[in-house]
Parts: structure tokens; C-alpha cells; sequence
């Protein structure tokens, strides 16, 4: 299962799918380039194979990144924006991802409307396409957010 990931340059898989993979159908790996994880530091990176996908109805034959990631997958931009047939339509609305003319049907895992919480900047900021910025914001909470309490005793 892959999440898509706007601000993944690669589309990478955690090496526990790739060792989960029948050792006589892992496609052989070889060596990659360095990459960073989303707050900078560098990931722990095995190396890189071309893989068969299948998302949903849409079968991609493409070069995959093997790496010690938390999610199972991450689907990058060079998949999301740079292939051929234009860039990916992600249709929050309808719930799919229209790619090659495929609709992708997608799923939300871990949400439910419970968890969501409303996040505010603290300040007026700009932040220029193609790239990220760290910002102080404000996190709507509610009592039963799971914050410890403080006991007073006498």
C-alpha cells in the first residue's frame, strides 16, 4: 500500500516489503543516490531495482528506491508528476488518483474525523512553489486529546 506524497521526489518502498518479496521474484538491486527524509535527515537507504506496480487497475513497470522507511510505500513525484502522460489528478473528492487516464481508487487509513484537529500559522508567511518551510502554528486540541493531566494534591 503506497502513500502518495506530494513531496517525495522518488517513489520508495520499506525494505521490510522488499524482504517480505519471494527472494527468487525480488528484483536485484543496485546502487542509488542519497536522499533526505521530509525533515532533512538523510534516510537509511538500501538501493534501488525496477519494480512491476500495480496500483489498483494501473500497472507500472518503474525504478523503485529500497529504503528503512515507516510507511510501507511512498509514491513520489517522479511517478505523481513526471510521467509521460502528464502529471496525476489526485481527486480528494471522488477519493482516486487519475493517472495515464486510470482512476486509482484510494483509501484513507488511520482518519477518522475524531483525530482531525484544525492547524493555524501564527504569522502571515509565503511560501514559494518547489519548496518547503518550517512555520510556528497553533493546534486546535480538545480536552480528551490524550494530554496528561496534572494532579494537584494538597
Amino acid at each position: 500500500m503506497f502513500t502518495a506524497d506530494t513531496g517525495a521526489t522518488k517513489t520508495i518502498i520499506a525494505d521490510r516489503v522488499y524482504n517480505q518479496i519471494p527472494e527468487e521474484k525480488r528484483p536485484l538491486l543496485t546502487k542509488s543516490v542519497t536522499l533526505a527524509g521530509a525533515g532533512g535527515t538523510l534516510l537509511k537507504e538500501l538501493r534501488k531495482a525496477k519494480f512491476h506496480l500495480e496500483l489498483g487497475p494501473l500497472l507500472l513497470d518503474m525504478e523503485v528506491i529500497v529504503a528503512k522507511i515507516e510507511d510501507e510505500g511512498l509514491l513520489g513525484i517522479d511517478i505523481l508528476q513526471n510521467e509521460n502522460d502528464g502529471p496525476a489528478d489526485i481527486l480528494l473528492s471522488k477519493g482516486v488518483i487519475k493517472l495515464h487516464g486510470i482512476s486509482v481508487p484510494c483509501i484513507q487509513i488511520g482518519l477518522n474525523d475524531d483525530t482531525v484537529r484544525n492547524v493555524k500559522a501564527t504569522d502571515d508567511c509565503i511560501i514559494p512553489g518547489n519548496s518547503e518551510a518550517i512555520i510556528d502554528v497553533f493546534v486546535d486540541r480538545r480536552e480528551d486529546d490524550g494530554i496528561a493531566k496534572q494532579r494537584v494534591s494538597d
